[in-house]
């Protein structure tokens, strides 16, 4: 975002502050995909891209796209996670091709709970607070709300082991009384034991136990969550 504002900047003069940049047509691959695009890492990468899009100045994105297509020319090997032997750059499975559960017209892959995560978190009026991880795999975002509701998303990017974060909230008391959305390889693997790839965020409600305003919650190995 820096290098296009220090663009915009040199060619507009002080016009630069009324141009908008937005990162269109994005994915974490282009091509021939393969397994990766359907399977749960990639989307941890668009709820975490839709997050740093949150921190970045950019006013909006564009995730290519709602529905592609369907291929296994890519990249299937089995060495990288995932269970659906085929690749796509939808958040939708192909509207013509029916291979369920790994994809259909209706069938949704990890990329679309990704964004729908996000969502939850992602509303008019709320306003992006700093965020700081001291471990490099687990990403974390916050949104103040309109409402004074405090959003954490957490992606915890580590394929094998669950991460017991403690967590320091400045500026903010919180209660106890916290509301969950969460996908990961649980949700994952149920779609993949379904007969029509349906498949759902987990949403739950808990009380945290608060020390002043810290709080530690132990997440899953490769999920992604918003509290």
């Amino acid at each position: 975002y820096s290098d296009y504002e220090n663009t915009l900047q040199a060619t507009l003069g002080a016009s630069a502050s009324s141009v908008h940049i937005m990162a269109t047509e994005y994915n974490s691959n282009y091509g021939t995909p393969g397994k990766q695009m359907t399977s749960l890492v990639n989307g941890l990468f668009v709820a975490d891209s839709i997050g740093s899009l949150l921190d970045s100045g950019y006013s909006g994105g564009l995730f290519w796209d709602l529905r592609n297509g369907w291929g296994t020319n890519g990249n299937n090997s089995s060495t990288l996670y995932g269970w659906r032997e085929g690749g796509d750059e939808g958040i939708l499975g192909d509207p013509n091709y029916y291979n369920l559960p790994s994809t259909g017209p209706y069938v949704p892959y990890p990329n679309y709970f990704g964004d729908q995560l996000a969502s939850k978190m992602i509303q008019s009026g709320g306003t992006v607070v700093s965020a700081i991880s001291n471990y490099n795999e687990l990403a974390v975002y916050s949104v103040l709300e309109a409402s004074g509701h405090l959003d954490l998303m957490v992606i915890n990017k580590n394929p094998d082991a669950s991460v017991n974060e403690q967590f320091n909230l400045q500026g903010f008391t919180p209660n106890g009384q916290a509301k969950f959305w969460q996908y990961g390889e649980l949700q994952d693997y149920a779609q993949s034991q379904t007969s029509n790839g349906a498949a759902a965020l987990a949403n739950f409600s808990t009380t945290l136990s608060f020390t002043g305003a810290n709080f530690s919650y132990a997440f899953p190995a490769y999920s992604m969550t918003v509290i």
